[in-house]
């Protein structure tokens, strides 16, 4: 075959051909042609064939690569990358027979893998890369390929999971604040005409899932004749005070406009360090920050939601800009929201995220309200580690012998107790966000390793999905909040 080199580097390497001991040893991999060849490699990865190849020869093999596995990837898939093991195989005496190459992946689809086969294994490369670049907190310096040629061959042995002891005392312990927040919520039916509309926040942790939607809202959906429930998603992680979110969709805001419902926006937090204040997530900071900017829109003044000052610099944040213009076709003139509070524990003030403001109880009434909910209980005999938590007194042992917002972190515990104990064998990465949007049923990305099984480079869930865990603490809690209503 014709040598593929631009015309100047063309005549270069004729003259090199002249002497071949020349040409090898001052060819650099990285005056090689890369954008002709079609590769995006670090050139460095063909020194080793240009200490047994001239360089036209080196140019020819990798160019026949290139268009071999653009071909493969169109014709099964596979992403196949330049690896060393490759790069010896493009180096043989005789000229590489790239039937064997389809031959190896072919064994691999068919289930036939052999993780002995070094040149089988490294066409799997580029499919461990897709994975791990998908890892958000990669360890500076780490080696993908050395981690690659480490992995374990799989299967592993099924592990079983039960709820633990301390488990269904969390789950009783949500039974007791969900109740909690029902009493709350059927006093306020009674004392008014208003649509009622609870919020479910929806965090987007726990895999599409959230405090208030997970362990609140959705087992009492049964409970809740009469109010309308909806399941908006506003994050609190890696947030900051000045976050405006846009949950609501037109229509929503239509209605908001048209009926005024009394608004009661539902989550949890951890337990506060600032004595005398009563703990809100970040996520109901972002609620307050949207209905102070719908407030703006319908009464055209500055919203005093939730403290002056907070909105005096909230107005200038380039979300709150963005937010506005993106909602004002769907705001109609009228009155606005009040801001109100409800919590098992209430406190002489509120610290919504970062925001600490006043207390101002919610009333029943007709007067259109934003409640801000958080029905955990702070208080258990357990070491609170700095935060502010009562004794439980004579609280119900669920109360006493767990710690508030214990579910909220279901996940960290699965992956503590199901991946590998002692020195881990295994490629064993997490936090990767793998369903940010969706609804609850995605499995939990912590829990799968990384390996080698039948049909090459796999990675497979250990332990349970949390979609299972979070489907029976949730039946759980159904049962015990029957039993207490």
């Amino acid at each position: 075959a014709a040598p593929i080199f631009s015309p100047k580097r063309r005549q270069a390497t004729a003259t090199c051909r002249q002497n071949r001991s020349q040409l090898v040893n001052h060819v650099a991999p990285q005056d090689l042609p890369w954008d002709e060849i079609g590769l995006r490699e670090d050139p460095a990865i063909a020194a080793p064939m240009l200490q047994v190849l001239p360089g036209d020869e080196v140019v020819l093999r990798l160019t026949q690569f290139a268009a071999w596995a653009s071909a493969t990837g169109a014709r099964s898939g596979v992403h196949v990358v330049l690896t060393p093991m490759l790069v010896r195989f493009l180096s043989s005496a005789d000229h590489p027979a790239f039937t064997e190459l389809d031959a190896l992946v072919d064994d691999t689809r068919g289930g036939r893998f052999d993780p002995g086969n070094e040149l089988q294994r490294d066409l799997e490369f580029g499919r461990f890369q897709v994975e791990y670049r998908r890892l958000r907190n990669r360890p500076a310096g780490e080696d993908p390929y050395a981690l690659f040629t480490g992995l374990d061959r799989l299967p592993l042995p099924e592990l079983e999971w039960r709820p633990s002891e301390v488990d269904l005392l969390a789950v009783e312990r949500a039974a007791h604040e969900a109740v909690g927040f029902l009493a709350f919520l059927r006093q306020l039916r009674r004392g008014t005409s208003r649509p009622i509309v609870v919020v479910g926040n929806d965090k987007g942790q726990l895999l599409g899932g959230g405090y208030g939607r997970l362990w609140v809202v959705e087992p009492l959906e049964q409970f809740l004749p009469g109010v309308e429930v909806v399941y908006p998603r506003v994050t609190s992680h890696a947030t900051m005070r000045l976050n405006t979110p846009s949950p609501f969709s037109g229509q929503f805001i239509e209605r908001l406009c048209a009926e005024m419902p009394h608004v009661v926006v539902v989550d949890g937090a951890g337990a506060s360090r600032l004595e005398g204040a009563t703990r809100f997530s970040r996520a109901h900071r972002g609620y307050a920050n949207w209905f102070a900017l719908f407030n703006e829109l319908r009464t055209g003044t500055a919203s005093e939601f939730p403290t002056a000052d907070h909105v005096g610099e909230l107005r200038n944040w380039h979300e709150y800009r963005i937010v506005r213009e993106g909602i004002a076709r769907a705001v109609s003139p009228g009155a606005g929201y009040t801001s109100a509070f409800w919590a098992a524990d209430p406190a002489a003030t509120a610290l919504l995220g970062e925001v600490l403001t006043p207390w101002r109880t919610a009333l029943p009434g007709d007067e259109p309200q934003v409640v801000h909910a958080n029905p955990i209980i702070y208080r258990s005999d357990l070491d609170g580690g700095g935060r502010q938590i009562l004794p439980a007194g004579d609280l119900p042992n669920c109360i006493a012998q767990t710690s508030p917002y214990y579910l909220d972190s279901v996940d960290k515990r699965l992956r503590a107790a199901f991946f590998v104990d002692g020195p881990v064998t295994l490629a064993d990465w997490g936090d990767v966000d793998d369903n940010p949007v969706g609804p609850v049923g995605g499995l939990n990305p912590v829990h799968t390793i990384y390996g080698f099984g039948p049909h090459g480079f796999e990675r497979r869930a250990v332990g349970p999905s949390l979609a299972r865990c979070v489907s029976v603490f949730q039946a759980l809690i159904r049962e015990k909040i029957g039993n207490l209503v």
